[in-house]
């Protein structure tokens, strides 16, 4: 909804900086454990409760604000943990002229960085879109409220969400 607080703000290092943070009390309790999230030696793809918000200008004044955020703890899903991921982008200021209000959500496997379940709404003045895609990857399809068929995918198929994540973990030097 479009009155829920933003989270608070958090920096993360630059991509190739970006070292396992300590797992939260919350990851300690039970079977999850910072093990689980992260393989050994690697860069940490998905840092639980890791935010960003950020502020869109026009000619100087504010026209839209955003956020990106990874979910504090970690949920089963078919037996394995995944983290929720979420972007929300509002109209606001002058932007306000044409209402915009797109939230976008993502079930991901911290491992691999690959969608399980991805939802998309989008609000443009008086035009609504919600899409709910289910990635089953045992048989390389996505199901999507928008396309009566399954569509055919492949292995390492990921929405736009996953891809931002995953693309800060690649090393381009």
């Amino acid at each position: 909804p479009s009155d829920a607080p933003l989270p608070a703000l958090v920096i993360p290092p630059a991509p190739g900086a970006v070292t396992v943070p300590p797992p939260p009390a919350a990851l300690e309790k039970g079977t999850l454990t910072q093990a689980s999230l992260f393989s050994g030696g690697r860069l940490a793809r998905l840092i639980p409760g890791e935010s960003l918000r950020y502020t869109i200008l026009w000619f100087g004044l504010e026209v839209m604000r955003g956020e990106l955020h990874v979910a504090d703890t970690p949920m089963l899903h078919e037996g394995r943990p995944h983290l929720a991921l979420t972007a929300r982008a509002v109209s606001t200021g002058l932007g306000r002229l044409f209402s915009v209000e797109d939230a976008l959500s993502v079930l991901v496997d911290p491992q691999t960085v690959l969608p399980a379940h991805f939802e998309f709404t989008l609000r443009h003045g008086k035009h609504r879109t919600v899409e709910r895609v289910l990635f089953d990857r045992g048989r390389r399809r996505a199901v999507s409220t928008q396309h009566a068929e399954p569509l055919a995918i492949p292995p390492d198929a990921r929405d736009l969400l996953t891809t931002y994540y995953y693309l800060r973990t690649v090393d381009v030097a």
